[in-house]
């Protein structure tokens, strides 16, 4: 409750996140946009590739524009550098305006927050990177290895799709506790306006390890609710056809990536409240 009032309070960040997030999409493919539209705005044949993805079209455009593809995708690799420190900065942003929680919510003070703690969560990035590799280069592979002796040694189809299964639900179950570990290493960073990174890597540690029922089922609460988001938003896209629907299309995304905003608002919002609620 407490997560979803502060998102619906604070909803100017779910704005300032969807206007950020719409100039990504537009330089990585922008240029992407221009080929086509310089190729085909003008054909009949760019109306009808409005009503879906033209193969055989494909083929010849990257058989055409080869070299400014492989530009093109060079190009790409920027903007996604620039989103990596976005995401660190937005962050910064998210929480410092959900922890002064009797300031408002404006562009300056989103910024100012964004820049305050950008590079303690920049440290705390960094030391996600051995976390990440100790967990997937090495206990998961530890864990993985009965699966993959049951999978080779099954009878049956069956036993080789449940051991699949059980290994993709445990690589799940990992990434989203890690994931939730560095979460959490944010709030206290912000909440009790600590610098130090990797003491908050094992305080906040052992805050999950005192709670990890609780504090798991929050967070995967709402990532059943981005899922079931995700499910509505395939749905309503298949219903869209091409002419007005293609527009329709285009409205309809934009509207999905507001509510993945959101989404993200609410993850960092309830696990604020979730920290601030159980700390000692």
């Amino acid at each position: 409750k407490q997560g979803l009032g502060t998102t619906a309070r604070r909803f100017r960040l779910v704005l300032y996140l969807w206007l950020a997030n719409l100039f990504f999409a537009v330089l990585v493919i922008g240029p992407f946009i221009y080929l086509i539209g310089k190729d085909f705005a003008r054909s009949l044949e760019g109306e009808r590739l409005l009503r879906g993805v033209d193969f055989i079209w494909l083929g010849d455009a990257i058989l055409k524009h080869g070299d400014a593809l492989a530009g093109l995708s060079g190009w790409a690799l920027i903007p996604l550098a620039l989103y990596l420190v976005w995401a660190l900065f937005s962050s910064g942003g998210i929480l410092g305006r959900i922890a002064a929680a009797e300031e408002r919510t404006t562009l300056a003070l989103f910024v100012a927050d964004g820049c305050r703690y950008f590079f303690r969560f920049f440290r705390a990035a960094l030391l996600s990177i051995p976390v990440y590799l100790l967990v997937f280069g090495l206990l998961y592979r530890l864990i993985g290895l009965p699966l993959a002796s049951w999978s080779k040694t099954a009878r049956t189809p069956w036993g080789d799709f449940w051991a699949s299964t059980l290994r993709a639900f445990v690589f799940l179950l990992l990434f989203s506790l890690v994931r939730m570990l560095f979460d959490y290493v944010k709030i206290r960073l912000v909440a009790d306006q600590s610098r130090k990174a990797f003491r908050a890597v094992v305080v906040s540690g052992g805050f999950l390890a005192r709670r990890l029922g609780p504090a798991w089922a929050l967070y995967m609460l709402i990532g059943v609710l981005s899922l079931l988001g995700g499910a509505l938003f395939l749905a309503v896209s298949r219903l869209l056809g091409g002419g007005w629907g293609a527009l329709v299309l285009i409205v309809w995304l934009q509207v999905y990536a507001a509510v993945r905003q959101g989404i993200r608002v609410l993850f960092l919002a309830a696990e604020f409240h979730f920290y601030r609620g159980n700390v000692r």
